[in-house]
């Protein structure tokens, strides 16, 4: 959506064409993705012990779905919120207090796990703690 802003483009059809056409095309690149295992072996272990998993991406939830399809963490999440489950983007918090709320959890009892800028601040915003994810990650 940022890209389409930039660009300035404002054609419904032509939006609905790059949302189809880069659907088409994302599942090509998807060999470039790198698992972050220490990651994903801590939340299944936190799973395990009862936690509750969810994913809160600004992805479409089809081009996200079809990623974890790819990397077979479909069991991993208890809930899954993508970009069109929420009216405000990161930096928003609407999308972690969106979580919270199904969960029943507070910010207090709330673990984040971010990558990028404007999900930091989405989580900070949302006063859950935070961890910043990094390719080094622990």
């Amino acid at each position: 959506d940022k890209f389409i802003r930039e660009l300035s483009i404002t054609n419904e059809d032509i939006i609905k064409e790059i949302s189809i056409r880069k659907s088409e095309i994302y599942p090509d690149f998807f060999h470039k993705l790198k698992l972050n295992t220490t990651l994903l072996n801590f939340i299944r272990a936190f799973k395990k012990s009862g936690g509750k998993v969810a994913v809160a991406s600004t992805a479409k939830r089809i081009n996200l779905l079809k990623v974890i399809d790819y990397l077979n963490l479909k069991d991993d999440f208890d809930f899954i919120v993508a970009g069109e489950d929420v009216i405000n983007s990161k930096p928003d918090p609407e999308i972690y207090n969106l979580i919270m709320s199904k969960f029943n959890v507070s910010p207090e009892q709330t673990l984040v796990f971010e990558d990028s800028p404007m999900g930091i601040d989405s989580a900070n915003a949302s006063w859950a703690n935070l961890i910043q994810v990094t390719e080094h990650f622990f």
